[in-house]
C-alpha cells in the first residue's frame, strides 16, 4: 500500500540477510489486510521449501470474513506459527480500513478445533482473561 515494489525475489532476499545475522524465527506481517490467500500460499510455500531450518510464522491483521482463508493458505503452505491477540484487539491505524484487526486468538482456536489440532490452551480461562481485558477497555 506504500507503493513499495515487492516480490518473491525481494521477500527471499531479506530473509536471507536476516538468517545471516543469526536469526532462525522470522515472523511475516500482513498488516494492512490486503494480501489474498493465494499470495499468502505462495510466499510461505516458497520459503519453507528454500529455508526449512527457519521457522516462519504470520502476524496478520484482518477483517472478520477473511482470516480464516488466510490462515489456511499460510498452515497449508508449512507455517505453524501464528501471532494473535485476544479479542483481536489493535490494529494498524495507518491503514484506513477500521475493521481491521490483528487476528484473535479465538480464531486461531477454532482453526486449529477444524483440523482437529489439539491446543494446550485453555479455553474457559482464556474466556475468562478476555472479559476481563474487555471491561478494563
Amino acid at each position: 500500500p506504500y507503493g513499495d515494489s515487492w516480490g518473491l525475489d525481494v521477500i527471499h532476499k531479506w530473509v536471507e540477510k536476516i538468517i545471516q545475522k543469526g536469526i532462525k524465527t522470522i515472523p511475516l506481517s500482513d498488516i494492512t489486510g490486503e494480501s489474498s490467500s493465494e499470495k499468502i500460499s505462495r510466499v510461505y510455500h516458497s520459503l519453507i521449501i528454500k529455508y526449512p531450518n527457519i521457522e516462519f510464522g504470520f502476524h496478520l491483521h484482518a477483517r472478520t470474513d477473511d482470516w480464516l482463508e488466510k490462515i489456511e493458505a499460510a498452515y497449508n503452505a508449512g507455517c505453524r506459527r501464528f501471532d494473535s491477540v485476544l479479542g483481536g484487539l489493535g490494529g494498524c491505524p495507518m491503514t484506513g480500513y477500521e475493521l481491521l484487526s490483528n487476528l484473535d486468538t479465538k480464531n486461531v482456536l477454532h482453526f486449529l478445533n477444524k483440523k482437529n489440532i489439539n491446543s494446550p490452551l485453555n479455553l474457559s480461562a482464556l474466556n475468562e482473561a478476555e472479559k476481563i481485558i474487555l471491561t478494563i477497555i
